[in-house]
């Protein structure tokens, strides 16, 4: 994996098997990541350079399509 400059990325599912590898893998080649997990699902207690987000990706789909003149 290779970054160019200071990427961020959102990886949603953060705290299920691959998107909980992946995090750790982004953040091992310096990349920023922005994790959305489930309301009421476990933390990533052992991954702390991570912002995290709580929230369902549906939410953000229906509030996208509401903007949509």
């Amino acid at each position: 994996l290779r970054t160019v400059g200071l990427m961020r990325v959102l990886v949603t599912g953060a705290n299920g098997f691959v998107g909980h590898h992946l995090c750790r893998r982004l953040l091992g080649n310096g990349v920023r990541v922005s994790a959305l997990i489930h309301q009421g699902q476990e933390r990533l207690p052992e991954v702390t350079s991570l912002l995290t987000l709580t929230g369902d990706v549906r939410d953000v789909a229906d509030d996208l399509k509401q903007e949509r003149p």
